[in-house]
């Protein structure tokens, strides 16, 4: 499950009350006690009970209920750390902080699976022309989207997911994505880099890899937000026993005028601005190790064209509609959308 722990935050000097109107709405069973941006406790319902036992109201400030040594987890200790940590506590979510206690993530239960051999490959390096002037200056993965960066959102779930070796595709401002990154380990996973030299399309970096995977591998366009179950997609393309999965999204229009079916010179039928509706691919797929010898080396190469091939070749490929939340951030009116979206509180 991916969490956003900002939607379970209560200020230090609120009263009682709204942390148990937080608390009830919530599916965690505690509220995240926050002074500014710092973790200062964590309050369950059973501390309200205690609490109130002691004779404190529900119009007294939180803090006088909190518990101000919750169990916490850090960036550096990865989700090998985190898993150990909730399986020795009982604890089914882990809030994350740095060192100086600011709130960084809140680790769900989803991150107790065991570690996924399954490789991901995220496209991280287009020009982001649609979304000028803002890439003039940074890559479109590192656009905000929530208080954070689109890419490190994705790099988020896919640490909760249990995926841990992530090679991002760059070439465009490649060095800003790199500084934010670096290896990957504050962020719970290991990142390597395919720099292109050139611009290879969604597919052509695939020949960067460094070897072949053992296992069915994850791509994802680095400008698409979703949640999805990551890890559901993948072990659903393997139980479908295909060579590739495509994630698809049903996507709807509507025709703003009369539309006339003819047959011939005659009229059949006239509908008035009819919505038509199609499935698009998300930017998300699976890929068995068996497809990878179709990519060319060192040339342009787009996933229609990998994927085109597969099928030419009597490889089994599959769609999996996606009924989650879904948007490709790829221009300024899908930016602002999502942006409002996020702050509105749509699970990421």
């Amino acid at each position: 499950m991916n969490v956003d722990w900002r939607e379970f935050t209560v200020p230090a000097e609120a009263p009682l009350l709204e942390a148990l109107r937080v608390i009830d709405r919530g599916g965690l069973q505690f509220a995240l006690v926050m002074n500014d941006t710092k973790l200062v406790g964590i309050v369950t319902d059973g501390d309200v009970r205690r609490a109130l036992m002691r004779g404190v109201t529900t119009s007294s400030a939180i803090k006088e209920a909190m518990n101000q040594r919750p169990i916490l987890g850090t960036l550096e200790e990865g989700p090998a750390g985190w898993r150990r940590k909730m399986r020795d506590h009982g604890i089914r979510h882990l809030p994350l902080t740095d060192a100086s206690g600011r709130m960084q993530r809140l680790i769900s239960e989803r991150a107790g699976a065991d570690a996924r051999e399954n490789w991901v490959v995220l496209m991280a390096g287009g020009l982001g022309t649609r979304l000028r002037p803002i890439t003039e200056n940074i890559p479109k993965p590192m656009i905000e989207v929530g208080g954070r960066p689109i890419l490190e959102t994705i790099v988020g779930i896919l640490a909760h997911s249990g995926f841990t070796r992530v090679f991002l595709s760059v070439n465009y401002r490649a060095e800003a994505i790199e500084r934010h990154f670096g290896d990957g380990r504050s962020f719970g996973v290991q990142i390597e880099y395919l720099r292109e030299s050139k611009r290879l399309g969604t597919a052509g970096a695939l020949s960067m890899l460094p070897g072949t995977p053992k296992a069915p591998m994850l791509l994802m366009n680095g400008d698409v937000l979703t949640g999805m179950d990551l890890g559901e997609f993948v072990d659903r393309h393997v139980q479908n026993g295909v060579s590739a999965t495509i994630g698809v999204y049903e996507f709807s229009t509507q025709i703003p005028y009369g539309v006339v079916d003819v047959e011939e010179d005659r009229v059949l039928a006239i509908r008035e601005k009819p919505e038509v509706r199609h499935w698009v691919s998300a930017g998300i797929y699976a890929l068995s190790p068996q497809l990878l010898p179709l990519v060319p080396g060192g040339e342009y190469f787009d996933m229609p064209t990998l994927l085109g091939r597969a099928v030419q070749g009597g490889h089994a490929v599959r769609a999996h509609p996606i009924q989650e939340y879904w948007i490709d951030v790829g221009r300024l009116d899908d930016l602002e959308r999502a942006r409002q979206e996020f702050e509105a509180g749509v699970p990421k």
